[in-house]
């Protein structure tokens, strides 16, 4: 059976899920997904539930919590040299308007909500010699402590 909320709170912060809020202002998030005998992966993207799972394995009476996600789609046409700037020093990062990666890809459509690392800010920008209309995130954590850092 699954049971499914509104948001999950990790780190004394809360994140929605935008199929329940109707709004995906407070589901943008960086994750960080770990992998085996590599270096884990820094992921971008959109929570769109948050669940809990029961089943009774092995007669344990267990509770499994899930985080289903949507992935941006990197940018990676030409751009200003600003961009890489920003990429750099505060960790800017370009996404494809309005697109999200194929649910075939290698990043998973259900994650561990422990693998959630901050929210992340999202303007729409235009971009390089056609003024081309993508997406700018930046992680507000890494936004705070530049800020801070001055």
């Amino acid at each position: 059976m699954a049971t499914f909320f509104e948001y999950v709170i990790i780190g004394r912060k809360r994140y929605h899920a935008s199929r329940s809020l109707g709004s995906r202002n407070s589901s943008l998030v960086h994750v960080v997904l770990p992998q085996q005998n590599q270096p884990a992966i820094d992921a971008y993207g959109e929570i769109l539930e948050v669940f809990r799972f029961d089943q009774d394995i092995h007669y344990q009476g267990q509770s499994m919590y899930f985080v289903r996600m949507r992935w941006f789609r990197q940018w990676d046409r030409e751009k200003e040299a600003v961009w890489e700037t920003f990429g750099n020093s505060v960790g800017v990062h370009l996404w494809e308007l309005d697109e999200y990666i194929n649910m075939d890809t290698l990043l998973p459509a259900l994650i561990d909500p422990t693998w959630i690392q901050n929210h992340v800010a999202l303007k729409t920008v235009s971009v390089g010699p056609n003024h081309e209309k993508v997406w700018a995130t930046i992680d507000l954590a890494k936004a705070r402590y530049t800020i801070n850092a001055d």
